[in-house]
């Protein structure tokens, strides 16, 4: 019986077999075909497994210091988070534009399979996924962003 599958729905269920079968637990290294699926990166916590994951620029996350105000007390809200028009969650592009210069470090680097030395500038952030505004949701941990 062949089901529909998302690649990370395929992944999970490989991690969980292997921990199953008593694999050690170590870091879980994914692209952005997989770190955009908010679900995959969800269920690797919930399965207590570090991760790395790539994302795209359009993943909103609340910026540093900032996340949504709790709800309005006796609202039939539902407990949604309350998003408000100066306290909104950005895309990862918008919030690396708005860093300052001072926020990136340079280096320089070799990578396996190049003939010379690569170039980028990083900063490092400790955001919270927004993980969509107009569901419900729970306030998601902060977590390092590393931007490129």
């Amino acid at each position: 019986d062949i089901a529909f599958a998302t690649k990370g729905e395929i992944a999970l269920a490989q991690l969980q077999a292997l921990l199953a079968e008593g694999a050690p637990r170590h870091c879980v290294v994914a692209d952005a075909g997989y770190g955009t699926e908010a679900a995959f990166r969800a269920r690797l916590t919930e399965m207590g497994l570090a991760y790395m994951a790539g994302v795209t620029s359009a993943v909103a996350v609340w910026p540093p210091s900032m996340e949504p105000l709790p709800p309005k007390p006796y609202r039939a809200t539902g407990g949604l988070l309350s998003p408000r028009a100066d306290r909104q969650p950005l895309p990862v592009a918008s919030l690396a534009q708005s860093l300052p210069p001072q926020a990136f470090t340079s280096t320089t680097y070799v990578a396996q399979g190049t003939n010379d030395a690569l170039a980028g500038r990083f900063a490092a952030l400790r955001v919270r996924h927004a993980g969509g505004i107009t569901t419900k949701q729970r306030l998601h941990p902060e977590q390092w962003l590393l931007i490129e």
